[in-house]
C-alpha cells in the first residue's frame, strides 16, 4: 500500500484532502501532521511515497524543511499545495526538490486529487 504524509497548519485543509484521498483512493495510507518538527519525524520514520505540504509553517521555514524532507526522501513524490504562488517561490520550490507546485489560489483541490490518483493508479497498472 502506498502511503502519504500530508503536512499543512490549517486544519481544515489537512483533514479535508484527507477525507478526499480516503474516499477516492482508498488504497493510499494518509498521514497527517500540522507542523515541520512533526513532519521530519515522520518522514524519517516511514519515508512516505507522496508527501503533500504547504511551505507556510510558524516552527520552520516551509522552504527549508522541502529541502530536508527532499534530503530524506529522495524517492518521494512531493507537491507543494500553497496560497504563495509567486514566481520566486514556485522556482525555490524546484530548486528545493518539489516535483510539482499547484496554487491553493489558482486551483481547485480536485487538482491535487487528479495529479495523486493518476500517479497512484499509474503504478499500480504497471505492477499488473
Amino acid at each position: 500500500m502506498d502511503t502519504m504524509l500530508i503536512v499543512d497548519e490549517d486544519n481544515i485543509a489537512r483533514e479535508g484532502l484527507a477525507n478526499l484521498f480516503d474516499h477516492f483512493i482508498p488504497e493510499l495510507k494518509t498521514s497527517l501532521v500540522d507542523n515541520g518538527k512533526q513532519a521530519l519525524e515522520m518522514v524519517n520514520a516511514f519515508q512516505p511515497d507522496y508527501i503533500l505540504m504547504d511551505i507556510s509553517f510558524t516552527d520552520i521555514k516551509g522552504l527549508v524543511l522541502l529541502h530536508k524532507i527532499r534530503s530524506c526522501c529522495p524517492n518521494s513524490c512531493i507537491v507543494v499545495f500553497t496560497e504563495k504562488d509567486f514566481p520566486e517561490y514556485r522556482e525555490a520550490c524546484y530548486e528545493q526538490g518539489a516535483n510539482f507546485f499547484i496554487s491553493k489560489l489558482d486551483n481547485p483541490v480536485s487538482d491535487v486529487l487528479i495529479l495523486i490518483s493518476s500517479h497512484v493508479h499509474s503504478k499500480y497498472a504497471r505492477e499488473d
